[in-house]
């Protein structure tokens, strides 16, 4: 487990930001002492998401799960997780894939960006990108993208996951989010560059684009 400890404090507000920290997770593939705690943060990150992303959003794109597990959280799967210091809540997180899946792409499937553009997932478009996005070792996506609203969540999760897929020697890395991520990434310095048009509508805006590491 990688961790970034990140504590905050805005003067501006009446109630204190949570002290929170930011781990780089991975699912476990065997039984170790720790495999069970990092299940746990992983299952609250999913129970996040599905708040999210089905109960508030509406969203029907994936299987029919409590926790909004889908086809792509496989063990290839890295997440970008920012739990709370004192109470261990998730407040947020994000699901990294290199796109080249390590070789052993699930159910014929590649990654979720390149499979909505090739018409493989009801629900998304197909012209999220104005073309097929590649397949390779050095190009990396990140989607499902969520917080809970706690300040400063959003941006470090965007800087950890930057900082983790360098240290990976990714060169490339894909994000499909709404419209304020990709301002968030340019705020990060990250440059980000649309590769489509915004899609989707008031209650669920999104949009395909690249960032290059340097």
């Amino acid at each position: 487990m990688n961790v970034v400890r990140l504590p905050h404090r805005d003067p501006k507000t009446v109630e204190p930001t949570p002290d929170f920290s930011t781990h780089i997770l991975r699912i476990p593939q065997g039984i170790a002492p720790d495999s069970l705690a990092v299940v746990g943060v992983i299952k609250d990150y999913l129970s996040l998401r599905s708040t999210i992303f089905t109960r508030q959003k509406g969203w029907q794109v994936w299987l029919p799960t409590n926790n909004d597990l889908d086809q792509y959280d496989q063990h290839d799967a890295v997440y970008v997780i920012a739990q709370d210091d004192v109470t261990g809540a998730v407040l947020g997180g994000a699901r990294l894939l290199r796109t080249d899946r390590y070789g052993s792409a699930a159910n014929g499937l590649s990654y979720m960006i390149r499979d909505a553009c090739l018409g493989r997932l009801p629900g998304l478009p197909r012209d999220l990108c104005d073309d097929v996005p590649p397949q390779d070792a050095l190009t990396w996506e990140v989607t499902r993208f969520v917080s809970d609203g706690t300040k400063h969540v959003p941006l470090s999760l965007l800087n950890a996951g930057y900082s983790f897929l360098r240290s990976e020697r990714a060169r490339t890395v894909l994000y499909l989010g709404p419209p304020s991520l990709k301002r968030l990434a340019a705020q990060a310095r990250q440059e980000p560059v649309a590769l489509g048009p915004v899609r989707g509508n008031d209650d669920g805006r999104f949009q395909v684009f690249q960032c290059n590491l340097i």
